[in-house]
């Protein structure tokens, strides 16, 4: 049996993969069209699981609050990784254990890709 995976995404998520793959930067390096992009991101609100990523009780997540909804979505989702570049705010924080729910460990994209053994 090949074990599945499942990914949760909240609007707040969508909102931010929108925005990031809009930037100029990332435009130039992808070639995204305004038609593609909106594309990604109704294929992730239609694949993946639906969260409201709304959980508040996120003090372990202090140094920017706008990571709060990123780490409420993987609380709420019952996700076993939040995958993410962040290596200022999310990457040093590891693991986040809350009473209730499984932990959340975080990891970078190559770490993930290591782990579920892609290469």
């Amino acid at each position: 049996m090949t074990p599945t995976s499942s990914f949760a995404v909240s609007d707040y998520i969508l909102s931010e993969v929108s925005k990031t793959l809009r930037e100029p930067d990332v435009r130039a390096l992808r070639c995204l069209e305004n038609n593609e992009i909106d594309a990604i991101v109704g294929a992730l609100r239609e694949t993946c699981e639906f969260v409201l990523g709304t959980y508040r009780d996120l003090d372990k997540v202090p140094r920017d609050l706008k990571d709060r909804p990123i780490v409420a979505t993987g609380i709420e989702g019952g996700a076993h990784f939040l995958v993410t570049d962040d290596r200022r705010d999310l990457l040093p924080l590891k693991v986040i254990m809350l009473a209730g729910y499984r932990p959340l460990q975080i990891v970078a994209p190559g770490d993930f890709l290591l782990h579920i053994g892609a290469h």
